[in-house]
């Protein structure tokens, strides 16, 4: 026995059919949306690259290891340098250490920084970045609250081994002219090849007297870790994992409240900043035959990724970028194909 649609029944069937239809044309076309964000996101990320230093115009630069001493950085001359700040009783924040950006969520720093029991408490620790004054935050600055610290499980308060520590944020860190990510040493760097080396903080100068309020910066020189294991230096107290930076007598060098902070040196052929060390110790500061000491990046690079659960593009693909011979290689252009296709598509579904 056969069935007769009315026509009422089959225009109402036929509105069905449309509204069906119309349903998924909308969901095609929110995902087509979606996955447009993530893949802009992605390029935007791509498109970051490690120790750039936008700010500085680095031809007429000049840092010079002949003048000795501390000077009033430039802003923006070290974009990555952050200011670890922590919550006094009354609320109010004060620059405890320093630490480098070498992610959009992570900043590297020393271990030491959190031995204090306030320290160990996320919510009384803010990070700043773009800092240049201390006492005074510019349009160039801005806070981000913490949401994890990590210490070396291996850290050791008495001998200061294993003196490194990461920091991640709740929010994604914003990279603008002034605040940048770092390249971190992955392999062994000629000494003669790096020129020139320095640090920056806003520590106390010479060990003594009020911390400084605008950012200091100073060229020191990396020396051979057995002259500094010599009888009258550190003798023989030094490990492979840590690196002597300074002068071979009286000079520069990084104090108290410049924990943590970054010793960058620049790689000759890579024509950019590499962080080699994270300031850890040293007896006094500036002293004859005693250099400060920093924790060896490259030491920890595994741990790095590890704790991080990996490096982002601008790290592990900072040296292809270099020794790449085209600025476009071939995962640009599957980037680009993948980009156009999906844009296509999203116009055909948007017009049928």
């Amino acid at each position: 026995m056969s069935h007769t649609i009315s026509p009422v029944g089959w225009a109402l069937q036929f509105l069905q059919e449309i509204e069906s239809m119309q349903l998924l044309k909308s969901a095609f076309f929110h995902l087509f949306l979606l996955t447009l964000s993530c893949a802009a996101k992605a390029a935007q990320h791509k498109n970051v690259v490690c120790s750039h230093r936008p700010a500085v115009n680095e031809e007429e630069e000049d840092l010079s290891s002949e003048i000795l001493g501390n000077h009033d950085a430039d802003a923006g001359a070290w974009p990555w340098l952050v200011s670890v700040q922590i919550a006094s009783k009354d609320g109010t924040y004060g620059h405890t250490c320093s630490g480098s950006i070498i992610d959009n969520y992570w900043v590297l720093t020393a271990a030491h920084c959190f031995k204090a029991k306030v320290a160990n408490n996320v919510e009384k620790i803010m990070l700043v970045f773009g800092l240049e004054q201390i006492s005074r935050f510019s349009k160039n600055t801005y806070a981000r609250p913490v949401a994890e610290v990590i210490k070396h499980e291996n850290y050791n308060p008495d001998t200061e081994s294993n003196d490194i520590a990461l920091i991640k944020v709740t929010d994604s860190i914003l990279f603008t002219d002034y605040v940048q990510p770092v390249c971190l040493q992955n392999q062994r760097l000629d000494i003669a090849e790096l020129k020139p080396c320095v640090t920056a903080g806003w520590g106390m100068v010479e060990g003594k007297g009020k911390r400084t309020d605008i950012l200091q910066e100073q060229e020191i020189s990396i020396i051979p870790t057995a002259i500094c294991n010599q009888g009258d230096w550190y003798n023989g107290s030094l490990s492979d994992q840590v690196l002597c930076a300074g002068f071979k007598w009286a000079g520069p060098d990084r104090c108290q409240t410049d924990s943590g902070g970054p010793l960058v040196c620049k790689v000759l052929g890579a024509g950019k900043f590499y962080q080699l060390g994270i300031t850890n110790w040293g007896l006094g500061c500036g002293q004859r035959v005693h250099p400060g000491i920093y924790t060896s990046v490259r030491k920890y690079i595994e741990w790095i990724q590890w704790k991080t659960s990996k490096l982002s593009e601008m790290q592990v693909g900072s040296e292809r970028a270099r020794m790449a011979s085209s600025p476009l290689n071939i995962n640009d252009g599957i980037h680009s194909q993948t980009f156009g296709v999906l844009t296509v598509v999203g116009l055909v579904i948007l017009f049928i």
